[in-house]
């Protein structure tokens, strides 16, 4: 009796199988990643808004190299997240998320979304 396509002589899938099945799980990966980067620029604030924001700062970025541009923004921080780059900012002054992102941030966005990423404080955040 003949094996079956993509069997190996165990009757086990082949290394074929195997490959093909990882080659189809990466291009679902690349494909999922390329839609949430599109997603993230387009939800990004205009350089004008201000308010309570979400700022996503590089990877690697210490805590004191955040600070500061929170604080050259004209900013304060409102809570941290589960990540160590992205903070929950606020500031009143027009222009806060352009001058958040002069000052070193990559993304800016509203913070109504992210509220379930954010640690607790004593605000209440």
């Amino acid at each position: 009796m003949g094996r079956s396509a993509g069997r190996g002589k165990s009757g086990l899938p082949g290394r074929r199988f195997h490959l093909l099945a990882l080659g189809l799980l990466l291009a679902v990966v690349a494909g999922w990643l390329a839609l949430m980067l599109i997603a993230a620029r387009d939800a990004e604030l205009s350089g004008e808004r201000s308010g309570m924001v979400t700022t996503v700062f590089p990877v690697g970025a210490s805590l004191k190299e955040a600070f500061l541009a929170t604080d050259r923004a004209g900013g304060s921080i409102v809570a941290g997240t589960w990540f160590p780059n992205i903070w929950v900012l606020y500031s009143d002054q027009p222009g806060y998320a352009g001058r958040l992102r002069a000052a070193g941030a990559i993304l800016v966005f509203d913070s109504a979304p992210f509220q379930s990423m954010t640690i607790p404080t004593c605000g209440g955040v």
